[in-house]
């Protein structure tokens, strides 16, 4: 695999594990508000 193959894979998986920790968090906080409610 070329380095700039490798360098679009890396920051595509970065995003990736951004938008599923986003996701994670805003359903964390969606239950908390939930439970407080």
């Amino acid at each position: 695999m070329s380095p700039q193959k490798m360098k679009t894979l890396w920051r595509l998986c970065v995003v990736a594990g951004c938008l599923i920790g986003g996701v994670g968090v805003a359903v964390g906080l969606f239950s908390l508000i939930l439970h407080i409610a």
